[in-house]
């Protein structure tokens, strides 16, 4: 994948399997509805995907930062590769317990504004218990339906570990 990807997704659309990825579910429409590359990059494209993510996240949320909080050093530096300016909105879509915020939100700078964004509530009151609700404004909210303006007003994130 390039450093930056910009994407739109429509019902009808589907994906082709990417090297390198495993299959983990299809259908006779879409051939590729879930796959993982290695053991924590993940791509679904369903309809049963939200509940399959709130289900999985939530049941995952008490622990995940034990399980990833050393990883803080691959999203700095992930945040870094973005090119952001200070003064810009980020956005952080499916941010999690806001692992990427601390670099967001130092990028943007004081002037500039931060939202994570996640479709599990007890993703983000374990943003709120680490202290990540200071740094961004944190948002329950299907990332994909969000009526957001058009232009530049929003640079959205995947920094991903």
């Amino acid at each position: 994948m390039p450093e930056r990807l910009r994407v739109l997704h429509w019902h009808g659309d589907t994906m082709g399997l990417p090297p390198d990825a495993t299959l983990l579910a299809f259908c006779g429409r879409y051939p590729v509805q879930a796959f993982r590359i290695g053991g924590s990059a993940w791509g679904l494209q369903s309809r049963a995907a939200r509940t399959t993510t709130r289900a999985f996240c939530t049941s995952q949320a008490a622990t995940w930062e034990e399980h990833f909080a050393a990883d803080g050093p691959r999203y700095a530096a992930a945040v870094t590769r973005m090119e952001l300016r200070p003064g810009q909105r980020i956005m952080d879509m499916g941010c999690g317990t806001g692992l990427a915020l601390p670099a967001l939100r130092t990028e943007a700078g004081p002037k500039g504004a931060a939202l994570g964004v996640d479709l599990t509530p007890a993703m983000l009151t374990a943003a709120a218990r680490e202290g990540r609700s200071d740094l961004a404004h944190l948002l329950l909210a299907d990332a994909c339906r969000l009526p957001l303006p058009g232009g530049d007003r929003w640079t959205a994130s995947s920094a991903r570990a």
